[in-house]
């Protein structure tokens, strides 16, 4: 059960086992003995980045671990040697048990991002979910060969594998031992794997201010110059709040190539999964000028700014889930005041199936308890019926723990219902039907721009009648 979490001290100061109290302590021992040559900090959204850290001094990992330095090829101990490095890793010694996850507490103590006016400047960070992919290392490379400004990207990637398997590596060593690209790898064992919310979660404990935050799987090819390209549509999404997440299911990889030739748009549900809907199911449109509004999320694309993440923290109750993972946060993030929209190009292309790969929906054996946990979970926060199970009130959740840990922490936001979510959908939670989504979702925002703004009015939104 060796987990193995590498942080580059271009972005992050803290290792995960870190209490803060020790982390500030080591960092203070840092920075009084260390002989500063080309050093690379930050500060919220205030950067100084001029090159590598000489340390003399590494801080410790916490009880339970082993730290193991690696400056350039060679493991050593930086603060021994005195030599110049890029990461640390913080190794879970094996015998040490599991312990609970991180709270996410220190995403709160981050502040607020202030955004550089000029686009170029600005920062984004990348969480990628791996499990058993041997895709995962090529997504990495690609995602920063095709940047624009790939100086500006911090991946933080969460790899899933079976131990000694190389094939199933996410992140290339060239990427770990350097300053010229910003990556954080939190490796661990497939056999702890809890499914795609868990490894989110993970994932998003690794965002340390950036102006941005993109979610993607880990089985992805780029378009050319993508990061522009996304900060570019999301300054032109006419959220009236501000507050706009670009989210849909990436064209495949027979598209690529093709950036602008069609879009996705997300406006239909598949079917009824136990008492919510999903999977959805995207429509194929021609570009359009704007991002188009839609009410659902895929997990696979999801951008936002940096702040998102803060608001609207990666739930950890919910292993095993997939199937209820995206209705469960497009709702978190609409009920905080987010809008959902479809990018109005491709930037990225996924690789749907993964031909002879074990998948995280067949790892669950012996889990159906706590899986059945988390699906209450999630049906309190719908406030969905389920013609098969009785409603889970608020009283039955409180009476499962595990369904009611930190609920109001992860749970739904106050700036709207969850009532006024579904009316917004146009879904029925009642009669499980979705012909009205559909009719209203593809049809009136499946054009081109200027869109009607009755969306707004359904959202809530004032002066649009």
């Amino acid at each position: 059960k060796a987990t193995v979490s590498v942080l580059n001290w271009n972005q992050g100061l803290e290792c995960p086992s870190m209490s803060r109290r020790a982390a500030l302590l080591a960092l203070a021992g840092v920075l009084g003995a260390m002989v500063v040559h080309n050093v690379a900090f930050w500060r919220g959204s205030e950067r100084r980045e001029e090159g590598r850290v000489c340390c003399t001094e590494v801080p410790t990992c916490g009880a339970g671990s082993t730290q193991v330095t690696e400056c350039g090829s060679e493991p050593d101990r930086c603060y021994q040697q005195r030599r110049c490095c890029s990461t640390i890793l913080c190794k879970t010694d094996p015998e040490e048990k599991a312990t609970a996850p991180p709270r996410g507490d220190a995403l709160n103590r981050l502040p607020m991002p202030s955004m550089p006016a000029d686009p170029s400047q600005r920062t984004i960070f990348v969480s990628i979910a791996a499990f058993r992919d041997t895709e995962c290392a090529q997504t990495v490379r690609d995602l920063f060969a095709t940047a624009k400004h790939p100086g500006r990207i911090h991946a933080g990637v969460v790899c899933q594998r079976v131990p000694g398997k190389d094939d199933e590596k996410c992140v290339a060593p060239e990427y770990l031992n350097s300053t010229q690209f910003k990556v954080t790898l939190h490796d661990a064992a497939a056999s702890d794997a809890k499914g795609p919310t868990w490894a989110r979660y993970l994932a998003a404990q690794m965002y340390s201010g950036e102006d941005y935050f993109f979610m993607m799987d880990s089985h992805n090819k780029f378009a050319d110059a993508w990061d522009e390209n996304v900060i570019s549509q999301h300054d032109t999404c006419d959220s009236p709040s501000g507050k706009c997440v670009l989210t849909v299911y990436p064209m495949g990889l027979d598209s690529h190539g093709r950036a602008g030739q069609w879009t996705p748009h997300l406006c239909r549900n598949a079917h009824w999964t136990r008492a919510w809907p999903g999977p959805f199911l995207a429509t194929v449109k021609a570009p359009t000028g704007a991002p188009r509004p839609q009410p659902f999320l895929g997990a696979g694309f999801v951008f936002g700014a940096g702040h998102m993440v803060r608001e609207v923290p990666f739930d950890p109750h919910l292993p095993y889930v997939f199937h209820g993972e995206e209705i469960t946060l497009a709702a978190r993030l609409w009920t905080h005041g987010y809008d959902l929209y479809s990018p109005m190009t491709n930037v990225l292309f996924h690789h749907y199936g993964r031909e002879g790969r074990p998948a995280m929906r067949g790892h669950a054996p012996g889990k159906e308890d706590v899986l059945e946990s988390s699906y209450r979970r999630i049906q309190y926060l719908l406030q969905t019926p389920d013609p098969a199970r009785p409603a889970v009130t608020e009283e039955a959740a409180r009476a499962d723990p595990k369904a009611w840990e930190d609920i109001e922490k992860y749970g739904m936001g106050t700036v709207r219902t969850v009532a006024q979510y579904w009316a917004f959908s146009r879904l029925d939670v009642k009669g499980r039907t979705h012909e009205a989504t559909e009719k209203y979702w593809c049809t009136t925002y499946g054009g081109r721009a200027p869109f009607s703004d009755e969306w707004k009015r359904d959202a809530g939104y004032k002066g649009f009648d």
